[in-house]
C-alpha cells in the first residue's frame, strides 16, 4: 500500500498519519483499491504492524470511488472520510507538480512557514511545552498528591504525550483506575498505542471492562493533537515536494550546469534535515571538493540530534565516504 501524494513511509514502518484531515484534496489519502468482494480477509489494508489513521476523499468523481479501503484490520487502522469542496480526483488530488524554479521556491517558504508555525504551537500544547518534566512529575508523584496529579494532567488534555499516558498508566498508587480513564479518554490517541494499552492491561489493579470500553471508543475519534500533527505532515509533505521538485531543476539544467551545481549546493546546505546534508557531502564529493564534503559530514552530528541507530547509520556514511575518497 502507497500513496502516490503523500510520504507514507517513516524509518519505524507506515507512518501515524496517512494524509490528513483536511478538505484540501492534495493533502488526502490518493490510493485505489481494487474491490473483489466485501470480504473481511483485509485485503485492501492489512497492517499487522504500528497503528495509523488512514484520511480518503468522501467525494470523488465518477470512476474514483474505491478510494475508500473496504477491508482493513481494524484494530490497527482507522478510516476517516473527508469531504472537499469539488469531487476528488487525480487531477485534483494529485495535481503535477510543475512550474519555474521561483514558484517552487516560494511554495516551499510558505509550506515551511506553516509547517514550523504549526510545530511551535504543538510545542507548547503537548505536556504543557515540557515533556520530560511533565514525565518526571507523574514518576516522581506520591499518593497524597493524586488529586494534583489528576487536575494537571486532565488540564493539560487533549495534548498529553505516550510518554506521559504511559507513567500515569504506571503510576496505580497515585491515578486509580477511575482517574485514569478519564486521562485516557480525554487524550483519546491514547487508545491507539498498542504499548499503552498492554501496559495498561498490566496493572495489578486491572482496569474494568466497561471502562476500559470507553478507552477504547478513542479509537474512533481523531483527537485534536492528532489533527494538528496531521496538518504538520502535510504541510512538511507540500515543503518536501517544492524542495525536490526544485532540486531536480538545479540537477537537469545543461544550459549553466556550474551555476545550477552552486544553487543545489546552497539549497542543500539551507534545508533543516539531515538527508539533504548527506547530498550535500555526495554534491561536494563529485564536484572533487573532498575536504568540505568530509566536513558536511562531520557537523551532522553536530548539527542533528541522532538516536542510536541514526548514529550507526552516519558512522556507516562517513566510512563510506572516506572508502569513496581513498
Amino acid at each position: 500500500m502507497g500513496s502516490p501524494n503523500a510520504h507514507d513511509v517513516v524509518n519505524q514502518g507506515i507512518a501515524y498519519h496517512q494524509g490528513a484531515l483536511s478538505a484540501d484534496p492534495t493533502q488526502l489519502a490518493g490510493n485505489l483499491f481494487y474491490y473483489n468482494t466485501a470480504s473481511t480477509d483485509f485485503d485492501d489494508l492489512n497492517n499487522g504492524l504500528n497503528y495509523f489513521n488512514y484520511y480518503y476523499p468522501s467525494n470523488t468523481m465518477s470512476g474514483y470511488e474505491i478510494v475508500e479501503p473496504l477491508d482493513v484490520t481494524l484494530n490497527t487502522v482507522t478510516k476517516w472520510p473527508k469531504q472537499v469542496g469539488t469531487d476528488w480526483s487525480y487531477t485534483n488530488g494529485c495535481p503535477p507538480h510543475t512550474g519555474g524554479g521561483g514558484t517552487l521556491r516560494s511554495q516551499m517558504i510558505t509550506s515551511g512557514q506553516q509547517a514550523d508555525s504549526t510545530a511551535s504551537v504543538l510545542a507548547l500544547l503537548v505536556d504543557g511545552g515540557d515533556t520530560p518534566l511533565l514525565t518526571n512529575e507523574v514518576q516522581q508523584s506520591t499518593p497524597p498528591q493524586t488529586v494534583t496529579m489528576y487536575n494537571e494532567l486532565m488540564a493539560t488534555s487533549p495534548y498529553l504525550s505516550d510518554s506521559v499516558v504511559g507513567q500515569a498508566i504506571i503510576k496505580e498508587d497515585v491515578l486509580p483506575n477511575a482517574m485514569l480513564r478519564d486521562i485516557m479518554v480525554a487524550n483519546a490517541h491514547s487508545a491507539k498505542s498498542e504499548a499503552l494499552m498492554s501496559t495498561l492491561d498490566n496493572r495489578y489493579d486491572p482496569m474494568p471492562d466497561y471502562m476500559k470500553a470507553q478507552v477504547l471508543q478513542g479509537r474512533s475519534i481523531v483527537s485534536l493533537k492528532e489533527e494538528a500533527e496531521s496538518r504538520l505532515g502535510a504541510f512538511r509533505l507540500e515543503e518536501a515536494r517544492a524542495f525536490y521538485s526544485l532540486a531536480r531543476i538545479f540537477m537537469s539544467d545543461t544550459l549553466t550546469p556550474a551555476a545550477s551545481s552552486d544553487s543545489l549546493a546552497a539549497l542543500l546546505a539551507a534545508s533543516n534535515t539531515v538527508n539533504a546534508h548527506y547530498q550535500l557531502a555526495l554534491l561536494h564529493f563529485n564536484k572533487g571538493e573532498y575536504t568540505q564534503g568530509s566536513d558536511e559530514l562531520s557537523n551532522i552530528a553536530t548539527n542533528f540530534t541522532l538516536d542510536a541507530d541514526e548514529l550507526m547509520a552516519h558512522q556507516n556514511m562517513v566510512d563510506y565516504y572516506d572508502w569513496l575518497v581513498t
